[in-house]
């Protein structure tokens, strides 16, 4: 509706001019007023020129109320596309060689889960109690937290309004919250509370 007002604001300005003027014709012919002392032409040409001047302040009004209105819905447009751009952004970088190799790592623990109790979990990912990792086990630590790193960036943006909250939900919503219950117990043992409060914020967003 607001943009069609836009589209129409020379019209409405055009057809209120017309109204303004018949309604000053019609008024200084039929209904002003003449002292004693002067004319009917004389108080016409006043009244004409008092209504036309207060048209003009109505209209100059008007058109930069319509301006300033309309910048403000241009503005608005802007920042909800690049809300949505922000947010397409996230689903493309999930695709990126980074974060597949993290999710290849999930989906294999994600098959031993079963047989894994929280400690053994940490344990996997952690390597420990304290010796040397395996490359495997630096490599699954380095994948969850760029796992975990993407998704707590993904909740502060949605935070500040940078991203289409809509989007990313219909995208990540179920394989967040997969992930997030799949790691829960490293979660809780090895990242800070900060951490934590962002993550689980995301988790009880979506599910």
């Amino acid at each position: 509706m607001t943009k069609t007002l836009f589209t129409r604001k020379w019209p409405i300005l055009g057809a209120l001019a017309l109204l303004w003027l018949v309604f000053t014709a019609t008024w200084a012919s039929v209904f002003v007023a003449v002292p004693t002392g002067s004319s009917r032409s004389f108080e016409t040409a006043k009244f004409a020129f008092l209504s036309i001047s207060a048209f003009g302040v109505l209209f100059s009004t008007l058109l930069t109320s319509f301006n300033s209105v309309e910048a403000t819905s241009n503005v608005n447009d802007k920042m909800a596309f690049d809300r949505t751009e922000n947010a397409f952004d996230y689903i493309a970088r999930w695709e990126a060689p980074a974060l597949k190799d993290a999710r290849d790592w999930t989906r294999k623990m994600a098959s031993e889960r079963n047989t894994l109790s929280p400690d053994d979990l940490c344990r996997r990912i952690t390597g420990k109690p304290p010796g040397t990792p395996s490359p495997d086990q630096q490599s699954l630590q380095r994948s969850v937290i760029t796992m975990f790193n993407f998704f707590e960036e993904l909740e502060l943006s949605i935070n500040y309004a940078r991203v289409e909250e809509p989007v990313l939900r219909r995208a990540f919503a179920e394989t967040y919250h997969s992930i997030y219950s799949r790691f829960l117990p490293w979660i809780e043992q090895e990242i800070s509370r900060e951490q934590q409060a962002l993550l689980k914020s995301l988790d009880k967003r979506w599910h």
